[in-house]
């Protein structure tokens, strides 16, 4: 049953995660220590108070965040990958992302990134 769920759980992330490109780029920083700009990887999953690593679930995600308000995602998913652009914004903690699917709204905390998705919570950290 944990394996049904945790596969269910890396096709719903993959199917809404990322897709593509748009959007407003107003109110994101832009420059020195205030920026967000940079990589961040999926280092772990939570849901209904058990965490994963992405590794077990056969998965990984990283986005990229550039400071001109664009940037890049990637998805691994069982050997398979996927790559495409989005664009971003930033209004204080708040780091909304927009692909041509959706758009998602990160909790910035440090350089921890996180969202949560009905029931469960995805956390990204900022890679050096």
């Amino acid at each position: 049953m944990r394996k049904i769920i945790a596969l269910l759980l890396v096709w719903i992330l993959t199917a809404a995660l990322f897709a593509g490109c748009g959007g407003n780029t107003e109110n994101r920083a832009v420059s020195g220590k205030d920026t967000i700009a940079g990589t961040y990887k999926l280092v772990k999953l939570s849901s209904v108070g058990v965490d994963y690593a992405p590794s077990d679930l056969g998965t990984e995600m990283s986005f990229t965040l550039r400071e001109d308000g664009s940037g890049t995602y990637r998805i691994v998913d069982n050997g398979r990958s996927e790559d495409g652009a989005l664009t971003w914004t930033q209004d204080g903690d708040q780091i909304t992302i927009d692909d041509s699917a959706e758009v998602q709204v990160f909790t910035l905390d440090g350089d921890t990134l996180s969202i949560q998705m009905e029931t469960f919570v995805m956390i990204y950290e900022k890679q050096n």
